[in-house]
This record gives structure tokens, sequence and C-alpha cells, in this order.
């Protein structure tokens, strides 16, 4: 196909191993089912994915799938070491957001001006729900669609909504029957902070998504997945994505591929 004529897919996921390996294999399936894709990760991750990444072979593979990245709002110089526990409460600061904003929109506009043979507008930004505020001005500006992608379960992606709620509405919610009677208690929602004030703006923008993407399927939380679909004009449970990888993508590598993706050395135990 012309790749005017091929769906193209801009996929960025939360930078965070437990997030960026389930995009980038629902990135690949849909490589693999024949849409463009470009996966854009922070510098400091994508360096390490393409580090554990047989590119030769990936590309092979996956001729029309394409790496960008754009800056985690760290200063270069501060070090990225150790668990991401260590370096989170940085990566989500307001200013560090801010910045991550700033380069994606600059990085998005230099690209629609290349506009060469390797970079055309995409047909939809699938983004982490956790990424939300950073594409969605951008994306309505230009009219494309966004696809938020939910890494965990449905039922955690609805106690986010429930929460973000709660702070716009107040106490009244806490009556109302929002299909968490006896699973939640108050000493479950987590202090203001800033990983809550993260999870509250972020999922509130995440609901202007036009579909959202959950790694599940439908039997496993059929009740909380209609409520979803009260707040998402589409919702797509196509998980487990790495079963999937594994049973729909077939390699002539000598690596397996759901292996992609890995953000470090494997350790082989004994």
């Amino acid at each position: 196909m012309e790749h005017s004529d091929t769906p193209h897919i801009l996929a960025i996921p939360f930078p965070a191993e437990g997030h960026i390996k389930p995009m980038f294999n629902l990135a690949k399936l849909l490589s693999h089912r024949g849409h463009r894709i470009t996966f854009m990760n922070t510098h400091h991750n994508h360096n390490r994915l393409l580090q554990f990444t047989d590119l030769p072979s990936f590309h092979t593979q996956f001729p029309d799938f394409l790496f960008a990245s754009i800056t985690d709002g760290i200063p270069s110089d501060n070090p990225r070491k150790g668990a991401l526990l260590n370096y989170l409460p940085m990566l989500i600061t307001p200013s560090a957001r801010s910045l991550v904003a700033k380069e994606f929109r600059e990085l998005f506009s230099r690209l629609l001006e290349k506009n060469g043979d390797r970079w055309q507008q995409p047909s939809c930004i699938i983004v982490d729900g956790l990424m939300s505020t950073i594409v969605m001005g951008v994306a309505q500006e230009f009219r494309i669609p966004v696809i938020a992608f939910r890494t965990y379960s449905p039922t955690c992606t609805w106690v986010t909504i429930f929460m973000s709620k709660l702070a716009q509405e107040g106490a009244q919610l806490l009556r109302s029957n929002q299909g968490l009677e006896n699973l939640l208690r108050n000493c479950d929602f987590p202090y203001p902070g800033g990983m809550r004030d993260l999870i509250v703006e972020e999922t509130l923008a995440m609901t202007q998504a036009s579909a959202i993407i959950l790694n599940t399927f439908e039997q496993l939380e059929p009740s909380i997945i209609t409520k979803l679909a009260t707040i998402f004009p589409k919702v797509y449970s196509i998980g487990p994505i790495h079963t999937l990888c594994k049973t729909m993508i077939t390699t002539n590598s000598n690596s397996s591929p759901h292996k992609d993706g890995r953000l470090r050395k494997e350790v082989m135990r004994t």
C-alpha cells in the first residue's frame, strides 16, 4: 500500500516500564495488521529500548515502524539510575510535564512541516491515559482522534475516573451508586499530593478521548467495562495483549517477538 493510504498511528506511553511494554506490544500488533506506527518515547527510555532491541530484525518484520523521542522534563544532567520510584517525583512535577507538552508540540509541528516519505499526519493518536494532557491540545488543534490506552485493569481505570469526579463534585458523589460499593473505603484514597493530582488531571483529560483500549477481556470485568462505555463512545477490550503478541505475531529472528520492548538486561535464574 502507498503510505498516503496506510493508517498512521502515533503511540505515546507513560515513561515507566510497566506502561511502555504493553504500548509497544499494542503498537506491534497494529503494525502487524498493516498500520504505520510512530512510537514516541522519552529520550531516556528510547535509548534503553533500542539498546535491547535487535533493530535490523525488528525493521525486517515491521518495516513501517518508526521511533521518535522527546524530553521527560528532567534536566539532562540529572541521573536516572535505579528504580523509577527514585526519580518519579521529578517526572510528575507541573514544570516537567509542561516541558514535555511543549517539546511534543514542537516535534509534532516539525514533523508535519517536514512531511517527507517517513512521516505523515497521524490518523489517530493512541496515548497512555497518564499522558492525556500532553497530547489533547495538539490533537484537538489538528483534529486528530485520540484513543486512550490503559495498561491496568478496567476496575482500576473506573476508580481513577471516580477519584477525578470526586475531586470536582465533592462528598455527595460518595453517596451515589458508582459500582464501587464494598470495594473502596475512605482510607483507600490517596492523600493529596503529586501522584494523586497527576491521576486526577490526566483522567479528566482522558475522558475526552474518542475511545479507550483496555488490556483485558470482557468476561473478566463485564460490569465495569459496561460502566466505562457510559464515559467513552467506544471501548475495546483486546487483552491480554502480551498473549496476543505471542499467538498472532511470528518471527524469523532468533529472538521471540514478545521479548521486544525490554528496557533492561534479562537476568537468567537457575
